[in-house]
């Protein structure tokens, strides 16, 4: 992600990742007041937010679930008021990330203390049985690498590469999975709930198929007239692979069953609008070229660092100029109807007894 409060920070343009949350906020306060089963007698509720990035939708997020919590415990305890209990909210993201800025922007009318924990959440975090509630907003997609060895000519994603491409990005997605599962196991007090939401696909769709709704794809025919033009060499493109892989929901499950750690409570699919800035979501041609802008800034936000870390870093402005034009290029044929934007997993997961601790 881009840090910073610049133009095209990741700060200023999350709007759509939001709006992923806002669409599950009221199941996220249900699974929480119905299914959180941890004894409290007084002490320290711990929260973490993986993937936090630099706020502010981080800090929406935890004051969310420190809300619901408490809702939770009035309930239990039938009185307005819970005394002796307190939260400590942990933001993990990679070392990274623009952890000052994120400290620096901290909501003063917060009800929890802060601390801030680096590292990849494809590892353990925690120490054991220490965390009471985790939450992961539209992280989890992305994976720890790259799949090593892919052959993927002209290509950024895993779309239309092949069966050898295909299977090599599922089994970097099972990979990972199961030590996010495995660590957050030995980090979950027993009761404990694991809230998850990501990028997947529909169960029709085909692992492979082209995915236009996912934004980031655009930047892959903009590459292609770069190598045409000579501004990109041809292997510095074939050599660059985004790891990034939207499962199934039934693809999750069967990595939860492997885990053998949780319980599942909800498994669902979550279609909302894109939330962009500027709106773009009626169906004119004014409203389709604001979403191809707003697609443009919201991606260069999240893989701007990427893709200067791999390509010549004075091709970016141009790139995300050209972006816009791509969008609408592609969409404009379906104008009155705009292109949904792609839909989310909800996942609540509950800690077992006996799983590791």
């Amino acid at each position: 992600m881009v840090g910073g409060q610049g133009q095209y920070g990741y700060f200023h343009n999350s709007s759509f990742q939001k709006s992923s949350f806002l669409a599950v906020k009221d199941m996220v306060r249900e699974a929480i007041v119905d299914k959180f089963d941890v004894p409290i007698h007084g002490g320290t509720i711990r929260i973490a937010d993986l993937g936090c990035s630099v706020g502010p939708n981080t800090f929406y997020t935890m004051q969310t679930i420190v809300d619901a919590i408490l809702l939770k415990l009035k309930k239990l305890t039938s009185c307005d008021q819970v005394d002796g209990v307190e939260f400590q909210g942990f933001f993990n993201d990679q070392f990274g990330n623009d952890f000052n800025l994120l400290i620096n922007s901290i909501p003063f009318d917060r009800t929890y203390y802060v601390g801030a924990v680096p590292g990849s959440f494809y590892s353990r975090l925690f120490p054991r049985a220490s965390i009471h509630c985790f939450n992961s907003s539209v992280s989890l997609h992305w994976l720890s690498k790259s799949p090593d060895g892919v052959a993927n000519k002209g290509r950024i994603l895993y779309y239309g590469g092949g069966p050898d491409v295909l299977n090599a990005y599922i089994a970097q997605f099972r990979l990972d999975m199961m030590a996010f599962l495995s660590g957050r196991a030995e980090e979950l007090v027993t009761g404990g709930l694991l809230i998850l939401q990501f990028l997947c696909r529909p169960k029709c769709m085909a692992p492979d198929a082209a995915r236009y709704d996912i934004m980031i794809n655009f930047v892959e025919p903009v590459l292609r007239e770069f190598v045409m033009e000579g501004k990109v060499k041809e292997e510095e493109l074939d050599s660059f692979q985004i790891p990034l892989f939207a499962p199934s929901i039934e693809e999750f499950k069967e990595v939860v069953e492997m885990n053998g750690c949780f319980t599942v409570h909800v498994a669902e699919h979550v279609n909302q609008g894109w939330g962009l800035k500027g709106g773009g979501d009626e169906g004119t041609e004014a409203d389709l070229e604001q979403l191809a802008q707003s697609m443009g800034i919201t991606s260069r936000a999240i893989c701007e660092k990427m893709l200067s870390d791999h390509f010549v870093s004075d091709i970016m402005d141009e790139l995300f100029q050209r972006f816009p034009n791509k969008v609408y290029q592609h969409f404009s044929a379906l104008i009155p109807s705009i292109p949904s934007p792609p839909p989310t997993a909800f996942f609540v997961l509950q800690k077992k007894p006996h799983s590791p601790a």
